[in-house]
């Protein structure tokens, strides 16, 4: 009789335990970074954010970096994402670690030969911003933590940005909005979240190994 209690209450645990990982699954992640667990490898910006609806899953990706819009299922038991391209070459994620701020991913090829993992953030539904911002045709000083560039956005695709390092570099960029949130993909860089304007000065969070605030502050042309 104590043999059957003792496999009730470890049952009931294990069921409350992967309950808890699945609740936290749920929602909006945002790409953060990359790592390998088998080399050395450079810590590169993830450009997407994905969506877990019960087992929908759904991704927005960068399109200079090759994905847009993905949808798939997601399987509890397996922890396996897997979805269709547009061009029908299926891929299969595996869910390799689920946290409450955030979870990391890892694709099977990727995986076997690199040991490359993606890290991606919960995104709060306090970061959603109702109103539309204008950035096409601006030019804004990026103020942050450690640095201080100008960025002009020229046109919907393209933006110049200038620094001390990168004077005048031509880069690709794309703004989107997933489930509320308003983001802006840019190329070689992390994805930043729009959460608020006032008086010229646009407000964003982005992460990377921790969570980032900055500013857009206009300029004159």
């Amino acid at each position: 009789m104590k043999k059957l209690i003792v496999l009730i209450l470890s049952a009931i645990y294990l069921f409350n335990c992967k309950s808890v990982k699945e609740s936290e699954l749920q929602g909006t992640w945002i790409g953060a970074y990359t790592f390998s667990s088998k080399q050395h490898s450079l810590q590169l910006p993830v450009r997407d954010i994905i969506n877990f609806n019960n087992n929908d899953f759904t991704l927005r990706g960068f399109w200079v970096d090759g994905s847009n819009n993905l949808i798939g299922e997601y399987n509890p038991l397996t922890k396996v994402i897997t979805t269709n391209e547009i061009n029908e070459y299926p891929f299969k994620d595996i869910i390799a670690q689920i946290s409450q701020d955030s979870i990391v991913i890892e694709t099977e090829l990727d995986n076997k030969e690199f040991g490359l993992k993606r890290v991606y953030k919960k995104l709060n539904d306090s970061l959603k911003y109702k109103q539309k911002v204008a950035l096409t045709g601006k030019r804004f000083l990026i103020k942050s933590e450690t640095y201080n560039d100008t960025i002009l956005f020229k046109s919907d695709s393209l933006y110049e940005i200038s620094s001390s390092e990168l004077p005048n570099l031509y880069q690709n960029w794309e703004r989107v909005e997933f489930n509320g949130f308003d983001i802006i993909f840019l190329s070689h860089d992390i994805p930043y979240i729009i959460k608020g304007e006032k008086n010229g000065v646009i407000n964003l969070t982005c992460y990377f190994k921790k969570k980032y605030e900055l500013q857009f502050i206009e300029l004159g042309r």
